[in-house]
């Protein structure tokens, strides 16, 4: 699709005006929900045994938990940057793993997790 046109054109605009004009942390707080979004519609997926969407869905998710971890200040002298890089390495896992065997187990583990620090960014971030 070229820049512009096309059914979905207004909202890819709107999207990277968001993107473009946001503030870090409202950055970091649309990776939590891309995350979220694509967790939630894997597992819609796997119910309706759209392998192939699922598997797309879970690997947007994990490339989105690597962009948040590639976002993490390990300079800051405090525990908190080492802690946040093992949740998100732990999250990794077990998307990989949901991946494999569609477990929905796994991913609501995953998605448990991100929302409780997508709620507890936006309360920092106000």
């Amino acid at each position: 699709m070229v820049y512009g046109y096309g059914p979905k054109a207004g909202k890819n605009d709107y999207l990277k005006t968001q993107v473009f004009s946001a503030s870090p942390a409202k950055l970091t707080s649309m990776l939590f929900d891309g995350a979220i979004k694509s967790i939630k519609l894997a597992k819609i997926a796997i119910d309706q045994r759209d392998i192939e969407k699922a598997h797309n869905n879970i690997t947007n998710a994990e490339n989105i938990i690597y962009e948040l971890a590639n976002s993490v200040d390990t300079k800051v002298e405090s525990e908190l940057p080492g802690q946040l890089l093992s949740l998100y390495d732990f999250m990794n896992s077990q998307l990989q793993e949901a991946n494999i065997k569609k477990d929905k187990q796994k991913l609501d583990r995953v998605l448990d997790m991100l929302t409780t620090l997508a709620n507890s960014w936006k309360k920092i971030a106000e």
